[in-house]
């Protein structure tokens, strides 16, 4: 008779977190915010290095060209929270609680007052117009691929005419080697993340209204920064103009 062998402690662990996500709901939002309830408390370390060794200085360079009202759009545990501008005025939003109680925690440790808000795209409900700078940093790729025209309507709606959307995200390379070791470990970020490499979001800009007035590669093309704005002669969604726009946020 074949002996069978004792399984291992991280045999174990994987089977546990398989079995998790197999039984998350059905809903593919459901299923992003419950798998971010589940890691807020070890996110930062599993994230870590990638946050040391190339996320922070591209929260730099893109925070560096921001100033006035900012958005921060699914700002998780608060990894942007250090490069905010001096003089900003910074409103976070999470759809998950557990990564938002964490950015509150790493706010209040840093002094840093801002607005932290339970929700997310598209229904922000959050003043058309409201922010000069609206930053989705790693976000989009959580986004489903059949919500993300809306998330991008939302974003247009959110900047009005004259802020600006900065979109840093993950983006399949045209290097061979490159993409295919993206590609290999896509199911791992699937299954951890609720995220994908491929979001192909170019293809929301223009039906939002959107149009790209600088993009930059990074990492090989791994990541890649635009920066949008509304298109010329583009009109705000219903609820854009009047007494809206100047809803304070404390009253929201």
């Amino acid at each position: 008779m074949e002996k069978r062998s004792k399984p291992t402690a991280a045999r174990a662990l994987v089977d546990r977190q398989i079995g998790r996500f197999e039984a998350m709901p059905p809903s593919a939002r459901e299923r992003c915010v419950d798998a971010y309830q589940r890691i807020a408390a070890v996110y930062d370390i599993i994230d870590m290095p990638y946050e040391y060794l190339w996320k922070r200085p591209l929260r730099r360079y893109l925070f560096a060209r921001t100033a006035g009202r900012i958005l921060d759009v699914g700002i998780g545990t608060g990894c942007n929270i250090p490069f905010y501008p001096a003089g900003a005025t910074v409103t976070g939003i999470d759809q998950s609680g557990a990564m938002l109680a964490r950015a509150r925690k790493r706010a209040a440790g840093l002094g840093r007052e801002m607005t932290l808000l339970e929700r997310g795209l598209p229904d922000t409900r959050l003043p058309a117009a409201g922010f000069d700078c609206v930053v989705a940093s790693f976000i989009i790729c959580c986004i489903p691929a059949g919500e993300q025209p809306a998330a991008f309507a939302e974003l247009r709606r959110l900047a009005g005419r004259e802020g600006r959307i900065f979109i840093l995200d993950y983006t399949l390379p045209t290097q061979p080697l490159l993409r295919a070791f993206m590609r290999a470990t896509a199911p791992m970020i699937r299954s951890v993340f609720a995220a994908r490499y491929d979001t192909d979001a170019e293809r929301c800009f223009g039906p939002a209204g959107l149009r790209v007035e600088e993009s930059r590669k990074f990492l090989g093309g791994a990541v890649t920064l635009h920066i949008l704005a509304a298109e010329a002669g583009e009109s705000l969604s219903a609820g854009a103009a009047g007494t809206r726009e100047k809803t304070p946020l404390s009253a929201i």
